[in-house]
């Protein structure tokens, strides 16, 4: 996945890995290895997710950012996903917003990703 700045474009540090589980019935868990949030401490993310089209798909998720066990922030990520011919792989645009813990947006980014699946 890449961070950008949603007005510029401009990267928003290294492009990191992660991974996400979709669930039969409109689930999915997440994880990031992004070191952005260092020193903070990144929980699994929780989120739902259903076909929006011909081979498009939304997802939205939310993750915990904790620093020494204390909630700092929450992270929300809403992607729009498309498949190509190939089932195995998709590309992605996202948002996130952070959120501190009064529900007040604090941050926001625009992403973009492609995946394969593992196996």
């Amino acid at each position: 996945m890449s961070l950008k700045d949603c007005d510029t474009g401009v990267a928003l540090g290294s492009p990191f890995n992660s991974f996400s589980t979709f669930a039969r019935g409109g689930t999915v868990v997440d994880s990031a290895a992004n070191p952005m949030f260092f020193p903070a401490v990144r929980s699994t993310g929780h989120g739902v997710w259903k076909r929006t089209g011909w081979r498009a798909y939304s997802t939205s998720s939310i993750a915990f950012l904790t620093v020494n066990g204390a909630l700092v922030k929450t992270q929300v990520i809403t992607q729009k996903i498309k498949f190509g011919d190939n089932p195995d792989g998709y590309w992605s645009d996202a948002t996130v917003q952070f959120f501190d813990p009064a529900g007040t947006v604090v941050a926001s980014a625009c992403a973009s990703a492609t995946a394969q699946r593992f196996e």
